[in-house]
């Protein structure tokens, strides 16, 4: 019985110092469940939360280089925009010919085109970093899978434009009461959208834009007894609001609306003495910074009568200026090159021609341009068609075609071409529809209820043309973004359906500038205006990059230091007490050895019985 104690007594001793051996050997207090159950399962728990929180490190430096990469980018977008904005200072400045400003243009698109690559091949592991607009990196910078667990780093946008696709969507019809003849837009109350003005029967009717494609009737009024032929907007009075100049051909006079800046208008003083006035431009024509008046009298005399502005809103006869033939319509622009304003006109009959500008209010007539047929020709355009710095002429004509007189640079104009369009034209506007920054053409298509698109090439030649049906007989046209998407819309003047009837274009995304050029000081002084919002729309982009940046760091300590705690907080359970161990080990290595002397003398106790026996 002794000796089974001691085997039993040996046997736990030896058990006890397998197991001290075991957890000193490993380092560990529990090498398996039954040692400590619960303190295994927390110890297994932190472990995992130790070893998640170095993946959201990791996470969160794949975010930081992600936006580093991204930031180094909108660094090299600034640098381009910056270029280009001084290049359309030099631009806008007067001293430069139209070659010199080509040349600046020439620089510039290389400069966009840089803009538009690295807009496009900015990216980290495959994930496009400024191409993608309102995207944004998902982090998971934390070990729990809720939201406020993840971080969303908005990318940039800076490398998104929006641009139409040359297609439209029948949108509002605005409802007159009688014969829209004419039609022009501009922001009239200062809030930012484009407004509608349009004749409706006797009166100038006012549609304040809302900014979505829809409008507010803003009431009517006319400043003399008869209805207006045509209308044109531009600030006359030099106080920063714009103000409305009316042709009224029954009256033989020439009409003044002053703009309060909220879309409502004074009537001011009628010039009279012209005959017939029909269609009317505002130019700079005597050098004195106030817009001057040009009309044309279609159905009176051969010419085109110049009134000058004294800078107040008053406009005084100055000469007029006799062509031979009854003029339809006059634009007003620089055609050859001397920063003078000139006029070009349209008249009966296919027969073009440009009054060159003296500065002085007087100008010389070019000669007659006979446009190729006969048919009526009623409005027309000027634009740069084929991209040479040079305003071209862009003619509707009657017989369903659109025709266009390429600029020599100097005043004279190569042969007219030709391109189908619709039925019946009664107007032709310019304009960039599908944001390729070349000039395209939309016209009014009388006979057809329509209008027609042609996209132009940059070369001066246009596509076939794409058709949109309108309520009526449509006889104008105008261009404007009426829905603030940055993209010109199409409002469409009829005469016997008595609408404006709105075509919203339709729109796609694409990475790089919006289209611009600095061929004109024009164009140049746009361009400067819309470098500088892109300017500070990449800097605000880096700051919300720079924003990120920090939180990520501030997250990446955070995930370094809760790693570092749940490992420490996991040993504390989970590591061998050393001293406590070894103190058991000689306790145990000493019971080891006493039992084994004792379960020797206990197995020699039967034969010492024996012995004594026998």
């Amino acid at each position: 019985m002794a000796s089974l104690t001691a085997q039993r007594r040996l046997g736990q001793a030896d058990e006890r110092l397998g197991g001290i051996f075991e957890r000193l050997s490993s380092g560990q207090r529990i090498t398996r469940a039954s040692d400590d159950a619960a303190g295994l399962a927390i110890a297994d728990s932190l472990r995992a939360d130790s070893r998640l929180y170095l993946t959201a490190v990791r996470n969160t430096n794949d975010g930081l280089s992600a936006l580093s990469i991204a930031d180094g980018a909108l660094n090299e977008l600034t640098g381009i925009v910056s270029k280009i904005i001084e290049l359309s200072e030099q631009s806008a400045n007067g001293t430069y010919s139209t070659e010199q400003r080509l040349a600046l243009d020439t620089e510039a698109q290389s400069l966009a085109a840089e803009y538009s690559r690295i807009v496009d091949t900015t990216e980290f592991n495959g994930i496009k970093l400024l191409s993608s607009e309102g995207s944004s990196l998902d982090l998971q910078v934390d070990i729990r899978s809720t939201e406020d667990h993840r971080i969303l780093a908005a990318l940039p946008s800076a490398g998104q434009v929006t641009i139409g696709d040359g297609t439209f969507t029948a949108g509002l019809s605005l409802t007159s009461t009688n014969n829209n003849v004419t039609i022009a837009t501009a922001d009239l109350d200062g809030d930012g959208y484009a407004d509608i003005v349009t004749r409706d029967g006797g009166q100038i009717a006012i549609f304040l834009g809302n900014g979505d494609g829809t409008f507010t009737a803003s009431g009517q009024t006319r400043p003399v007894s008869s209805a207006p032929e045509s209308v044109a907007i531009g600030d006359i009075d030099n106080n920063g609001t714009l103000d409305i100049v009316s042709a009224h051909q029954a009256s033989n006079a020439i009409g003044v609306l002053f703009g309060n800046g909220d879309g409502t208008f004074t009537v001011g003083q009628s010039s009279l003495g012209t005959t017939q006035p029909y269609d009317i431009t505002l130019g700079f024509f005597d050098n004195d910074d106030y817009l001057d008046v040009a009309v044309s009298k279609r159905f009176s005399n051969q010419d085109v009568d110049i009134y000058l502005n004294d800078g107040a809103g008053n406009f005084t006869y100055n000469n007029t200026v006799v062509t031979g033939r009854h003029q339809s319509a006059v634009v007003a622009g620089e055609f050859t090159g001397d920063n003078i304003e000139d006029i070009a006109t349209l008249g009966t009959n296919g027969h073009f021609f440009l009054l060159e500008g003296n500065n002085d209010g007087t100008f010389n007539v070019s000669p007659d341009y006979v446009i190729g047929n006969t048919h009526a020709e009623t409005e027309f355009d000027v634009g740069d068609m084929n991209n040479d710095g040079f305003l071209d002429v862009i003619i509707g004509h009657n017989n369903n075609t659109v025709g266009i007189l390429l600029n020599n640079g100097d005043g004279t104009f190569a042969t007219e071409r030709t391109f189908a369009s619709g039925g019946g034209i009664f107007d032709v506007q310019v304009g960039d529809f599908n944001g390729d920054g070349n000039l395209d053409v939309v016209s009014a298509d009388y006979d057809d209820s329509a209008v027609s698109v042609l996209l132009g090439d940059g070369n001066g030649n246009l596509a076939a043309a794409t058709t949109f049906a309108v309520a009526g007989d449509v006889e104008n046209l105008a261009l404007a973004d009426f829905n603030d998407d940055g993209v010109l819309d199409i409002a469409a003047a009829s005469f016997s359906a008595a609408t404006v009837d709105i075509l919203i274009a339709n729109t796609t995304t694409r990475g790089g500038l919006a289209a611009f050029n600095l061929r004109t000081d024009d164009d140049a002084r746009s361009a400067l205006d819309s470098m500088k919002s892109t300017l500070a729309e990449i800097a605000l982009n880096r700051g919300d990059i720079g924003a990120a940046q920090s939180r990520l760091s501030a997250s990446l300590a955070k995930d370094l230091a809760g790693s570092e705690n749940a490992r420490a907080a996991e040993a504390r359970i989970r590591d061998v007490d050393i001293a406590k161990e070894s103190s058991a080990l000689v306790r145990n290595q000493i019971l080891q050895q006493v039992g084994s002397a004792v379960l020797a003398q206990a197995n020699l106790l039967p034969n010492l019985a024996i012995s004594l026996l026998t």
